[in-house]
This record gives C-alpha cells, structure tokens and sequence, in this order.
C-alpha cells in the first residue's frame, strides 16, 4: 500500500527585480515557491513581511517616459511573473507590469497602463484610453509630448480620441528590420494590436464630435505622423465619403492636415481620390472635384439647347451645430449658361398695374435674348419635405444683336426633388428658372440700371411716346432716380413728337418735376409755423430768407406746370384755323372751307382726336355776333375741313348774310396725372393754409393752373374762333346784300 501526502508547502525567497526602460526600475518582492506548482515573483507590498527585512536602497515607485512613452508616468506598480520551464526545459518568465498611468504635464487623466516583458526584457510600454475624459489631439501634441500644433482652433481642438491606446515597442537588439510585436488584451483577447517600434497610438479618433476614425499614429520626438481609416462612410445628404483618411502631420517641412476621400455626389460616383486640406481661415477641411458631364440638354422657353457641362463641386467640412453635420457645398463652378426669349414676358410684367398706359411689345422686340448664368449662392439644403433647395446668383445680360445693353445678378433660390444622378442637377435647376420667370423678371426689372437701358432701347423704337411711358412706370414703381434720369435724357424728344406723344412725354416729365413738392411744401408750412414773429416784423431779415424760400417753392411748382402749359401753347398754335371762306354756289347750297397751317393730321399722333365745331353766326361775315336762331353747332371730323347745307334748310335764310365762325379742339390726351394732380393739390391746399399774404396769392395762382389742366384734361384745347369771310364774287354784293340770298334782281 502507497501513501501520498495532501500537505503543500508555500515559502517565500526574498528578492529584488531589476531593469531598465529608459530609466532603472528596481522592485522588491519575493519569489513564491510551492511544492506542486510553477514559481511566482510577487511584489511585497502583497506579502506579510517586517519591512526592517527589505534590503537597502531606493525602491522604485513611478516610472517616468517608460520606453520612449513620452509625457506619461506609472504609479501604483504591480508586477506578474510567472516562472516556468518551456518546452525545452530552459528556465523562462512571462513577466507584466500593471500600473495607474497620468500626463506629466496634463492632469485631470486617470488611466490604465503597464509594461509588458519579452523572455524577461521590458519590451512595451502601454497606457489605456478612455472616452471620458477624452483626450484631444491637442492636448496630446502640446501638453502631453510637448509639440507645435499650426492648427490650432476652436474645431481642431476637439478632435479627441474615443477609446485605443498609446504605446511604445523596443525592439530586441537582433530584431529584423520589420520586426513587430502582437499585443494581446488580457481583459480582451479579442483585442489584439499589432505594435510597431517606436512611440504610437491605436485608437479611434472623433473629429467633429460624432465622426470616427481607426488612426495610427507614431510619434518623432515633439512631433507625430497620424493616419486614419474612417469606420463607415458619411451621408451628407447630396454628397457620400467613403473610404476616408485623415492624415496628420507636424514633422518639420511636412507639416498638414488633410482627408483623402472617394466621393458620391448625387449618386453618382467620382473618379480617383478627392482630397481637402485644413483650412484655418474657415476652420474646416476644404476639398473640390470636378464632373465631366459630357452633352446635356437644357430647358428653355421654346425647347432645348444642348451645351457641354463640367460641374466644379467645392466643400467644407466642420464642426455642425444642433443637428447639422457641418458639411456644406461651397461652391458649384460650371453651371451651364443659358439663353432664353422674354420679350413678351418683360412686356406683360412691364404692364403689370394700372396706373400707366401700356408698353408695346414692338417697342423691346430686339431684346429676344437674355443670357443667364447660375451661381452658387450659399449652400445646398434639403427641405423639410426632403427636396433639395439650392441659393443661387443669377448673372443676367440682356442682348439686342449680340450687343449688351444690361447686365446685373438677381437672387434665386430653387426647390426641386432631389436629382437621381449629378447629370440631372443642372436640368433641375434650369427646369425651375424657365418655371419661375414670373419672379425672376420682376426682379430684372426693378434693377435701376435694367430698366433704364431697356427704357432707352424702347425710346428708340417707341420714340417720346415710349420714354413718357418708361417713366411713368419707373415713378409707378417708386425708382425716382432712373425717373429723373429717363426725363432729363428723353426730354429732347418732345419737340419732334406728334402731338399726342409731345403731350405724354410733357405729362411724365411734369410728373418728374413735381417729386417732392408736397414735402417741401409741408416743411415750409412748418417753418412758417415756426417763424409767427419773424413774420410780424420783428425780425425782418429772416422775414425776407423765409418768404424766398416760399418764392422758390411756388416757382418750383410753377415750373413743373410751365413744361405742361407750354406744350399745350405749341398745341393751340399748331391747330389754329388760318381762314374760314364762305359762299354760294349755283345750286344755292351755303358752303364753308377752312385751313390750318399746314397738315395738323399727320402730327396728331395715336389718341389724339381733332374735331372742328362749326357755327352759323348773326351779323356780317367777319363780324363776332350771335349764333345765327334755329341753329346749332355742327361737330366735324379731322378729315372735315368743309361743311355745306342748302340755303333753304337755314331758318330766316332771306335774312342771312352768311356770316360764321369755326374752332378747332383737341381732345383724348392727358396732360397731368392723376397722382400728379393729386400731389399739387395737396402743396397748394398747404399753401393756402399759411398765414401770409404771399402764400395765399401763391395757392391762388396755382390753383387757376391746375382747374385750367383739370379743364384740358375733360373738355380739351380748343384754338381761338375764325370768323367768315366771303369767297365770292364781289358783283354779287350791294352793299350789305347779297344776291341770291337777302337782294333780288328785277328786269
């Protein structure tokens, strides 16, 4: 019978360990020897021990920079080594230090560390990330290995890393030149790192707060080199990154930040790696590609037109606020030039209101071409509703035989479904600009420099009939400059205008001169109100300043009517009547004829209307008397310059003596607008409301000219009368008789 014993011995053999990992480390434990087990090296802060018993010399308590691991300190050491015979029987350790670790110089990190041992050599140096706090890239450049960061700003200083570690590999003397070594976790053997010699990270950085990167990066003294991987690809709602790395350098002379990425731009993939540098100005990676298109067919008014398109597509990307993700398209260079026809259209926004006559479509029908040519303005968003919306610049020019008559940029902002491929992005845009040209137009046409080019084109097709009209509407749409440029440039142009053009033109320009009459008229009233003593000759000088600026007041006003009344002047000499001829013929009919000087007919113009009123008057030819009784005035046309009538169908016809009298009258023009009239009224209402003798005779003046316009404007000019005188024979007068009508001859 065999007996074995159960009892297992444990005793201790007191020691130090000792090695070097830029800086000696000596440590005091034991070896734990059993007699059914391998041996053990065990620290003795884990053995019950008199410490009088620990031999002499420093003990180490910290290791500073452990094999390179600059800015970092071990504390709280703890070592593991397990001692064995391999399997060739040679005595070997697997030996590991566990440490706390900290920055030397960046306190607030309380991490995991440690060193790990190859066949009883230190051979790498570890600490152990965490997300909370996080390390930034910053912080680990300039506080931790004490390095220069050019990029310093407010969004590069929380790149930070999430999780990963920092360590340091020193190669065996005879290590080949790829000499590497596997790190296996001991709480995550799942986590296994391949380690380089050198100073170096694995972890996965956030840039931006919310994107990651699995980085590698090795440290040169003050300096790193850091390459990334993105761990998926980044939606931006138009534009998808895939395959995406960070590279960061600050090694002198090769110093950068930049991301090389693939790139989706609607659904479309770009040829080669994209890349964006950091740019501090905007504090954001900024990146551009370019898409050759090839031949797309564009949208106009009428059709299409096909043109070559090669988009330019800019971007940042930056820290997002809220909800956005900070990526923006900047810049989107290419977008095709387009032309389209919008005479008609200018004509019927032109027309737009009724408080001036039309504009004619004749007048602009040269402008059949107006070039467009997008331009980012902003950056691209989705909608709500998830449309893509796109700010642009519209860069106009306005062509009449390829000449350039005007040019300027209005704003636009297109809505539109989200393209399918990048090729459809400018068909969508130009799809909503030919859509949206009852907005855009408008827009055209309120720029002051636009419209008085196109005004002056119109002028010269239109003649003072198209300048007046030009300005009534700039005065309509309350542009008062380009008003009082189109009347001071178009004001030649009443003197060679038919009649009823001269009167319009006369009409606008009056309108022109009249702006902001009431309010000097309304600041005088105030000052007259002011000015009670001055007035009352206490104090005569400022008596005479304040009664000459009312002189120069009424003789603005004066002279805002005179441009009206002197063309009503000219009006009343062109249609006098020259001569009325009256006589008898052999059929004893009564026949009338005047003439005017020269042909009123062709100077008339469009809505002018001549119109003769023709009457049969008492008395002798010639003489200015009584409308003949039984009689009334006879209205004829233009082209009426004759009127006769059977001398039996004149009352009393044995007691006439022919006599008669004509007038002219012109009518269908207006000579003052109603929001003209309406403002004089109101200036000279305030006139009248000054207590002063001069202001009151003013307001009376005035008032007589705006009843005489009001007169002209319902009833008309009419010419001073002609009276007849006869064409006939003088055998057949007797004295105050004439033959046939009141004498008759016996044989």
């Amino acid at each position: 019978m065999k007996y074995q014993s159960s009892t297992e011995g444990v005793f201790y053999l007191f020691s130090t360990m000792q090695f070097d990992v830029g800086m000696p480390v000596r440590l005091y434990g034991a070896i734990r020897v059993t007699t059914s087990a391998d041996l053990y090296f065990v620290l003795s802060k884990h053995l019950p021990y008199d410490p009088k018993l620990a031999p002499s010399g420093e003990m180490t308590t910290s290791i500073t920079n452990p094999l390179g691991l600059n800015g970092v300190v071990l504390e709280q050491l703890d070592v593991t080594s397990h001692i064995y015979k391999d399997a060739n029987q040679h005595m070997t350790a697997d030996t590991s230090l566990q440490a706390s670790a900290r920055f030397v110089n960046l306190p607030g990190f309380n991490l995991s560390g440690g060193i790990v041992f190859e066949k009883a050599s230190p051979r790498l140096a570890i600490i152990q990330l965490t997300a909370n706090p996080a390390l930034t890239l910053t912080q680990f450049i300039t506080r931790v290995i004490g390095g220069e960061w050019d990029w310093v700003d407010s969004v590069t200083d929380q790149f930070a890393f999430q999780k990963g570690m920092f360590y340091a590999l020193s190669a065996p003397p005879d290590a080949p030149t790829d000499y590497s070594y596997k790190y296996v976790d001991a709480n995550q053997s799942a986590n296994n790192v391949t380690c380089y010699p050198g100073y170096h990270a694995d972890a996965i950085l956030r840039i931006f707060g919310k994107y990651d990167f699995r980085i590698s990066l090795g440290v040169t003294g003050k300096t790193i080199f850091l390459e990334t991987i993105s761990c998926s690809s980044f939606d931006f709602d138009f534009i998808t990154l895939t395959n995406t790395n960070l590279k960061i350098s600050t090694q002198p002379n090769h110093k950068y930040i930049t991301i090389g990425t693939d790139v989706i731009i609607l659904n479309t993939s770009v040829k080669g790696t994209v890349n964006a540098g950091y740019d501090l100005t905007q504090s954001a990676f900024v990146g551009n590609v370019n898409v050759d298109l090839g031949s797309i067919d564009l949208p106009t008014d009428s059709g299409t037109s096909s043109k070559e398109v090669t988009l330019g597509v800019e971007f940042t990307w930056t820290k997002g606020s809220g909800s956005g993700s900070g990526f923006k398209i900047t810049k989107i260079s290419g977008l095709p030039v387009n032309s389209l026809d919008w005479v008609q259209k200018y004509t019927e926004v032109l027309n737009m209101g009724g408080g001036c006559a039309k504009i004619v479509s004749d007048w602009i029908k040269g402008l059949t071409k107006t070039s467009l040519t997008p331009k980012l303005n902003g950056s691209p968003s989705k909608t709500p509703d998830g449309k893509m919306q796109v700010p642009l610049k519209l860069v106009y020019s306005i062509n009449v035989a390829e000449h350039t008559i005007a040019s300027n940029e209005i704003l636009f902002t297109p809505v539109f479904v989200i393209p399918k491929g990048v090729k459809h992005l400018p068909i969508a845009i130009w799809e909503s600009i030919v859509d949206s040209a009852g907005s855009l137009i408008p827009q055209i046409l309120s720029q002051p420099d636009t419209y008085k080019a196109i005004a002056e084109y119109a002028a010269l097709q239109g003649g003072a009939r198209a300048a007046a009209r030009f300005i009534c509407r700039a005065l309509e749409k309350g542009i008062q400059s380009v008003a009082k440029a189109l009347a001071e440039e178009f004001a030649s142009l009443v003197a060679a205008a038919t009649l009823a053009e001269a009167v319009e033109l006369a009409a606008a320009l009056a309108a022109v001169a009249t702006l902001g009459i009431p309010v000097l008229i309304a600041g005088l009233a105030a000052l007259f109100a002011s000015l009670w003593d001055w007035l009352t000759g206490e104090d005569k000088k400022k008596k005479r300043e304040a009664e000459e600026q009312l002189q120069a007041a009424r003789d603005k006003i004066m002279s805002a009517l005179n441009i009206i009344f002197n063309k009503i002047n000219d009006i009343q000499a062109m249609i006098q009547i020259q001569t009325l001829g009256v006589s008898l013929d052999a059929q004893s009919n009564y026949n009338a004829a005047w003439t005017l000087n020269g042909s009123v007919v062709d100077r008339l113009g469009t809505g002018a209307v001549l119109l003769y009123s023709f009457n049969l008057l008492q008395g002798t030819p010639g003489s200015q008397a009584d409308a003949w009784p039984g009689t009334s005035v006879k209205v004829l046309t233009t082209d009426q310059t004759a009127y006769q009538i059977p001398l039996q169908q004149i009352p009393n016809a044995e007691q006439y003596q022919l006599n008669a009298s004509v007038v002219s009258t012109v009518k269908g023009l207006t000579y003052l607008y109603d929001n003209t009239r309406h403002q004089l009224e109101d200036a000279i209402n305030q006139l009248a409301s000054i207590d002063n003798g001069k202001a009151k005779q003013y307001a009376s003046e005035l008032s007589v000219k705006m009843n005489q316009l009001a007169a002209y404007n319902t009833s008309g000019i009419t010419s001073n009368p002609v009276y007849a005188h006869l064409s006939m024979p003088s055998y057949l007068q007797i004295g105050q008789g004439i033959v046939g009508v009141n004498t008759r001859l016996k044989g």
